[in-house]
């Protein structure tokens, strides 16, 4: 009888939620290639959890779950969260391979989601202070004639690249009426050294392009003051994909409901509602939607008796479900 009980009382116990990772294979290509992941349980634990390597001579991961190069090979990330494992595999390739810079493919992301190029900056109509880009870098030819034939050339010193009146300009190493908008020394400002070093190489007119961008996830429930960590994907024409959240712009529709750091982690307010997280790459949006629903829990018969006299009724009570509001009683004709 009592061993009965133990297992009615261990069947009864809810099993904890398995964990998962996104992506579930990693293929980092190039020294710069990088991938944010995911750990996800019943919540999102990204931050959470604690990562590992274990292959540091191939690949290495930060303490926020975002994944590095560091030579060829195949590798493994482990996550561990409340002593529960899970890994990932990491396939890395082209480390020794010398791929420079070029301006269409990776200077104007920089440049983007530094906001030089933003409606408030260098991108309205008659520019900043004498230098005007396209707004968000719709228009190439006209920036990268701008940044390295415009002022006489001034702009950009290749023998001393670190001394560009272009680079010291955005690292607020000389007075900038916009600010610091690249720290010096960080991967954006070092792949802007670079290029301007080897000789400010155009991106060949042939290379894939940006065919549009996806947001994991697209859609999430938040409870009061917890996170969720976005990963933005590129696809480009020839089919393959890299992680560009690094370079993605975000902005949230209702930052007291949801805000979003520069990183892409949401953190949940205090207060229910719903909220557009926007992932803008370049000329490329995707939208997170992010619910807060009401505390407690309503009895789905609330909802399932609704009248439905018309295709709007049921979206209209799918939303109400959704955000956990029950709906007020049909109000008298002499109301």
């Amino acid at each position: 009888m009592l061993s009965i009980l133990l297992l009615l009382s261990v069947a009864d116990v809810p099993s904890e939620p398995a964990l998962t990772l996104f992506p579930p294979r990693v293929e980092l290509v190039g020294r710069d290639a990088r991938q944010q992941l995911l750990v996800r349980g019943a919540t999102d634990l990204t931050r959470e959890a604690k990562y590992r390597s274990e292959q540091p001579a191939i690949v290495a991961v930060s303490p926020q779950g975002v994944v590095t190069p560091v030579g060829d090979g195949e590798g493994f990330i482990v996550a561990k969260v409340a002593g529960r494992e899970i890994r990932v595999t990491v396939r890395v390739r082209g480390t020794d391979a010398d791929r420079p810079a070029t301006f269409e493919r990776d200077i104007l992301p920089i440049l983007t989601r530094a906001g030089c190029n933003s409606g408030p900056c260098h991108g309205k109509a008659r520019g900043q202070g004498g230098f005007q880009l396209s707004l968000l870098g719709y228009d190439p030819d006209f920036d990268y004639a701008a940044i390295v034939n415009e002022g006489r050339g001034r702009r950009l010193f290749p023998a001393s690249p670190e001394h560009s009146l272009f680079l010291r300009k955005a690292a607020a190493q000389v007075p900038h009426g916009g600010g610091k908008r690249l720290e010096a020394g960080s991967v954006g400002y070092n792949t802007l050294r670079g290029w301007i070093a080897v000789g400010t190489p155009r991106t060949p007119a042939d290379a894939p392009t940006v065919e549009r961008i996806s947001v994991e996830p697209s859609e999430r429930r938040l409870t009061p003051r917890a996170s969720q960590q976005l990963v933005v994907t590129a696809h480009y024409t020839d089919g393959s994909r890299a992680d560009v959240t690094h370079l993605t712009t975000f902005q949230s529709s209702e930052s007291v409901l949801a805000a979003v750091h520069a990183d892409g982690l949401i953190t949940a307010g205090p207060l229910p509602g719903e909220a557009a997280i926007m992932a803008r790459f370049m000329d490329r949006f995707a939208v997170c939607n992010v619910v807060m629903p009401m505390p407690g829990s309503v009895d789905e018969s609330v909802y399932a008796r609704l009248p439905r006299k018309n295709f709007i009724d049921g979206h209209v009570w799918a939303k109400l479900k959704e955000l956990g509001i029950v709906p007020s009683e049909p109000s008298e004709d002499l109301t």
